[in-house]
């Protein structure tokens, strides 16, 4: 070092070498090592010790494949702006001590002694003056004692607060955790069951609750806030649950802190919607508040554009959409559903919610709205179509009503739901009481616990007609699932189908090209006429109803007297 060698410095240039030579002489050894010391660790960093870093965070957390990419940033902090700091410090302090003259070198004189002024202070007793002068020349030992003393404090407060904190965020994390396992299937694996379904997901029990639901429509709020154009879409034949779950997406996209410009419609085309449903938008809204909300067949195609949000609600599959080529060209797409997504789910969406534990997606947009902090307002006349699709979905809370359906029930009467509405919306017309015996009074049962009713097939019925059919005929007793079949027009035959829970009706009629709940499903086949589709299901039942038919094994008690 320079100290060691102050001695030759001083000789150097007492013999007429100059600062420059000797500057760069001492800076050589400390630049060599420096980028020795940077090449080496970067090719350890990118071959060996990735591996033993990436180990380190496997062992404890659940982590993608790691995959090394090259990082300009990282290079440049620990590389770059490192050698640069060492480059600078060294070179000034070099040049610092060359600025001593030689003699001083000679004389191993290299720090600047300043001399040390008395502090004048007041005419005190001798001893008080003593004292102060004592603490005034040791002020930098007490000043690192004091220092010393507070950081002491504050490790020994972190360390009596540390129980309590890990006590608290344990207590915290068992409450918003999802479920108490989660299990990722990360290969494609084969199977021997021909029955087998290619995708299923779904919940042993209801896990949303407060905290989930709040992270999903903050999450919901944030995805759409940059959009200035939003275009809200249910399925084909809108029944009140897709009605109503897109009125209260739309009352969350009002939600607009910035005060940006926003136009937010509902795609509404008469002759996709549910004939009850279309009679109660008609009557609830005239025609300057339709247009403030919804927008028409007429319309649809100009409003949308390539910079157009797209929320599709209560399906999560293009085909399934209103207007499937809009649904399909969509490059800014957000879900959310409560069925089971089959397999032309859209996948490619910059925010997702799938949540088969609901009843509906009316429940499941009423929890989005109750549970988050933010300040967003029900309209009453919103709040009586989201009740309604609510009570359509569990067939007036008679069927897969949990606490939650009943506790998002409750919270839309604070926005005075009119349940006497709710009744008029859902109640069948004579025509439609007539169609429905005679659908049924057409039923037979080519397997136990499995009816099939048929329409005329010179008679157009509606989807809806359908639903409700097979809806009726799975409450009758002994009966598993139930199929409704009917030509809904000139070209097409549609299959309804209910099960109890027994039956996968989902996994049966995705042989025929359709898809849905596991106890709740439909399908479309064309050019066909009722008795031929007929004849098909029967065929998908003699192959398939075995595997689609739920095992319950149960216990031996013979070898077992506890399970």
């Amino acid at each position: 070092t320079i100290e060691q060698e102050s001695s030759v410095v001083g000789t150097l240039l007492a013999s007429g070498y100059t600062r420059g030579e000797l500057v760069r002489h001492y800076m050589t050894l400390p630049v060599v090592v420096m980028l020795v010391a940077s090449v080496v660790g970067n090719v350890l960093g990118y071959t060996w010790m990735k591996y033993v870093v990436a180990g380190m965070y496997y062992h404890s957390y659940s982590l993608p494949t790691y995959t090394t990419i090259w990082n300009a940033d990282a290079f440049i902090e620990t590389t770059v702006i490192p050698f640069v700091l060492l480059l600078v410090v060294n070179f000034l302090v070099i040049m610092s001590m060359m600025t001593l003259p030689p003699l001083q070198f000679l004389r191993h004189e290299l720090k600047r002694n300043k001399k040390r002024r008395a502090i004048s202070l007041p005419n005190w007793k001798f001893i008080t003056r003593f004292r102060i002068r004592v603490i005034l020349q040791n002020k930098a030992a007490y000043l690192t004692l004091f220092v010393g003393i507070f950081f002491a404090s504050v490790l020994m407060l972190f360390g009596m607060m540390l129980s309590p904190l890990l006590t608290h965020f344990k207590a915290e994390v068992l409450d918003s955790k999802i479920a108490n396992y989660q299990y990722i299937l990360k290969m494609p694996l084969e199977t021997e069951t021909s029955g087998a379904e290619k995708y299923a997901v779904s919940e042993l029990k209801n896990s949303r609750n407060k905290v989930k639901m709040r992270t999903y429509c903050d999450s919901f709020i944030s995805a759409i806030e940059n959009y200035k154009k939003i275009l809200i879409m249910g399925h084909t034949v809108a029944d009140f649950d897709a009605i109503g779950a897109s009125l209260g997406v739309f009352c969350i996209c009002q939600y607009n802190p910035s005060k940006t410009k926003r136009t937010i419609r509902i795609a509404y085309d008469p002759l996709y919607v549910e004939d009850k449903c279309r009679k109660a938008v008609e009557l609830e809204y005239s025609r300057e508040e339709f247009s403030s909300y919804f927008i028409d067949s007429k319309n649809v195609e100009n409003y949308f554009d390539d910079s157009t949000l797209l929320i599709i609600v209560d399906h999560s599959s293009s085909y399934l959409s209103m207007y499937p080529s809009i649904s399909e060209k969509a490059k800014h797409v957000i879900v959310i559903d409560h069925h089971r997504p089959d397999q032309k789910t859209m996948n490619d969406v910059i925010f997702k919610v799938i949540d088969t534990s609901a009843s509906s997606t009316s429940e499941l947009i009423t929890e989005f709205i109750h549970y988050t902090q933010k300040e967003i307002k029900i309209p009453s006349r919103i709040a009586t179509f989201m009740l309604t699709g609510i009570s359509l979905d569990t067939r007036s809370f008679k069927k897969n009503a949990s606490e939650s359906t009943f506790e998002a029930a409750s919270y839309l009467k604070l926005f005075d739901a009119d349940s006497s509405k709710v009744d008029e919306f859902l109640k069948e017309g004579w025509e439609e009481f007539k169609q429905k015996i005679a659908i049924l009074n057409s039923a037979d049962s080519p397997y136990p616990g499995i009816i099939i009713s048929e329409n005329n097939d010179e008679e157009i019925v509606s989807d809806t007609m359908l639903a409700i059919v097979a809806t009726e005929a799975n409450q009758i007793n002994e009966i598993n699932c139930s199929f409704a079949i009917g030509r809904i027009n000139e070209h097409q035959v549609k299959i309804s189908a209910r099960s109890n829970g027994s039956v996968n009706c989902q996994m049966l009629l995705e042989k025929l090209g359709g898809g849905g709940h596991f106890s709740m499903a439909a399908c479309v086949l064309n050019e066909l006429s009722v008795s031929q589709v007929k004849q098909k299901l029967i065929e998908i039942l003699n192959d398939y109803l075995e595997d689609a038919t739920v095992k319950i094994i149960k216990p031996d008690n013979k070898n077992n007297d506890e399970y």
